[in-house]
Formats: structure tokens, sequence, C-alpha cells
């Protein structure tokens, strides 16, 4: 992908000769990319979903942010969503215990999407070698140019959505310290009990909302309120 300057979109590799830049496989190129459509006609032909990179690693954690960074302009939930059903497995860990979760929470606009496909597909926010869960709070005014920072505004964004999606599915926070930058952590670090207190703090106030509105039984209404509201994400 090109921008109107003929760099490359993600920057990577932009003022790099054309002869010195480095040379992928085509689909670790399409995951990297975000092109769902090539990335399936390879899969179709009879590509690995589980092909590794020059690193050793599967192209699953290209798709999911482990390089370049997202203009919001590219399908990477088609990506993941095409590996994963060609076979990929979303439980694969680098050798320091990183997973493509780790990598998703900062470099994926579409991060929460991305994270339930994972999660749907066995992915668990475990911790890595160093005691790190995916969970992050990057600081909104961080630098976004570059691949191997923390980016800005993507990753801030990325991590307020996919935080409480994590947090359910059992992520620790422990190792994030106050003051944080997302307020939703902050909330959760304030509320004794962590996010299952917040959970049910929140699907009470719901309940007593609506229970007046919709006559209906208490636990009823909970089951109601758990099924349609994003209860515990606010």
């Amino acid at each position: 992908m090109w921008d109107s300057d003929g760099y490359e979109s993600d920057g990577t590799w932009a003022r790099l000769p054309e002869e010195e830049r480095p040379q992928f496989p085509a689909l670790q190129r399409a995951c990297f990319e975000g092109r769902a459509d090539v990335v399936r006609q390879l899969l179709a032909a009879g590509a690995d979903p589980e092909s590794p990179d020059e690193r050793g690693m599967p192209v699953l954690f290209e798709a999911c942010g482990f390089s370049g960074v997202d203009t919001g302009r590219e399908d990477y939930v088609g990506v993941v969503e095409a590996l994963l059903e060609a076979g990929a497995d979303a439980t694969v860990a680098n050798e320091y215990g990183n997973t493509p979760l780790h990598y998703l929470t900062l470099h994926r606009y579409a991060a929460d999407r991305i994270a339930i496909l994972l999660l749907n597909a066995g992915a668990r926010p475990t911790k890595n070698c160093h005691g790190r869960s995916p969970l992050k709070d990057p600081d909104p005014r961080g630098p976004a140019e570059c691949w191997y920072r923390e980016p800005g505004i993507c990753g801030f964004k990325a991590a307020r959505r996919v935080a409480p999606i994590l947090l359910r599915a059992g992520a620790d926070m422990s190792y994030l310290k106050p003051p944080f930058h997302n307020p939703y952590l902050q909330k959760i670090h304030d509320t004794p009990g962590g996010f299952k207190a917040h959970e049910k703090q929140h699907a009470d106030a719901l309940v007593a909302i609506f229970v007046p509105k919709l006559g209906l039984p208490p636990e009823m209404v909970r089951h109601i309120v758990f099924f349609w509201a994003h209860v515990g994400f606010y």
C-alpha cells in the first residue's frame, strides 16, 4: 500500500531504497497490510495459515499488530477472521510469552472486534514472561510514527475499547500503576473488588432502572441487561 508521496503507508521502510526493503512472502505481506481479500485468496490456494515470518512467528502476529501502524483503512478484522477460519492457533505465544492479544491492544483500531474473535477461538489474556497481560495504558500523546514504539491515539483508542473485554476474560491489571491515562482503568482500579465488582454495580443500577419500566422479575431483567447492554464496560 502506498500513500500520495509514494511511501509505504505504514512508514516502516518508507525511506529505504526498494532494493533494500525486506521481501516478505505473499501471505505475510498481505497480513501486514490488512488485505483480507488477498489473504483469503492465498489461503484458498493452499497457503499455510500458520506459516512463520523471518522471526519464526506465525502470520497471525502480523495481522494483530506486531509490525506496522494501523491507519484505520485496512481490514485487519477480515484478515484475522480468515486466518482463524483456516486453522490458525489463537493461543500461540512467542519466546517472550507474548500472544497476538499483546500486540493487538496497541496497534489496531478494531482491537475490540479482533479481541472477541481471538477469545472465541480459544485465546486467553495470559501474562508474558515479564508478568504483563495484554492490558495496556498507552499515553495518547505518545509517538505514533514508528511501529516499534507505543502508538499515540491509535493505541489509546484501541486500549480503551479492548480493556473491558480483556478484563471480563480474566486479564490481570495489577502490574499497571496509577495514575492512569485511561479513565476506565482508573475507575476499575478504584473500585474495591475490581472489574467483577464494577460489573455487578453497573448491572444492579441497570436492573433498578428497568424493573419498574418492564414490570418483570429482577432476575429476568438482569439476564436481559447482560444480553443487551455492555455491562461493566463503562
